[in-house]
């Protein structure tokens, strides 16, 4: 789908619905595609809301930096930018990424704003669901504190916990936040979820956290988890 001042991004359509239905906008992690990220919540989310995959910018590496950081909050955000100090002679693009909070926010509008324009009032804008993973987790944890007004729901995988301070906790409550959901496949997600999840039970945000034992991703056990939550994260 494009998207005015910014990369295509990748939609999911909820064919044949007759109404409204809410917008899912999963966010990739560092040298992600947002292909990829709209086909495993396709299977996710089936006919029950559209789904926003953004593109982000280009996540250029040299040969030999291609690994994961261990800690996806400090991604990036610590100076080991997927597009920063690129000197090899023959960089190689693995995937996308998300640069900073700015970025994300004005193209996640952009996006929303052509999926509203294409498919009109079929798309639920004050039902948004926040989806991001690891770097994408992190940032979004950022922009719903930031914009709970649009993001009532999120879903935070592998990532996304730092952010939650008490003032940002405050921030979400007040401005009618709702829901969030953790999911983890790494037992140092579990340890981190666990201490971002009382800072917002402290402010009444409803919070549930999730583990299946996959590491890094989500396309087994955590994929799984995900799926048995989403019940919780769509309720009214």
């Amino acid at each position: 789908m494009p998207v005015e001042g910014f990369a295509d991004a990748v939609t999911v359509v909820p064919v044949g619905i007759t109404r409204a239905a809410p917008v899912v906008v999963a966010v990739l992690g560092i040298g992600d595609t947002p292909e990829e990220q709209c086909a495993t919540w396709k299977d996710l989310v089936g006919e029950r809301a559209f789904v926003l995959c953004p593109r982000g910018l280009p996540n250029w590496v040299r040969p030999e930096a291609t690994e994961t950081p261990d800690d996806p909050d400090k991604a990036v955000e610590e100076g080991a930018s997927a597009g920063a100090d690129v000197v090899d002679a023959a960089p190689k693009q693995v995937g996308f990424y998300m640069p900073d909070l700015a970025r994300l926010e004005s193209e996640v509008f952009a996006g929303v704003a052509a999926l509203e324009k294409k498919w009109g009032k079929y798309v639920s804008t004050q039902e948004i669901v926040y989806a991001g993973f690891s770097r994408g987790a992190f940032l979004g944890a950022q922009l719903v504190a930031k914009k709970p007004e649009r993001f009532k729901r999120a879903i935070l995988i592998e990532g996304g916990h730092s952010p939650w301070t008490a003032e940002t906790a405050a921030a979400f409550a007040r401005g009618g936040g709702k829901r969030v959901l953790f999911v983890c496949g790494r037992q140092e997600c579990v340890d981190d979820a666990s201490a971002a999840t009382a800072t917002l039970a402290r402010e009444k945000v409803e919070t549930r956290s999730v583990f299946g034992q996959e590491g890094h991703g989500y396309k087994k056990q955590v994929k799984d988890e995900t799926r048995r939550s989403l019940d919780w994260v769509f309720a009214p």
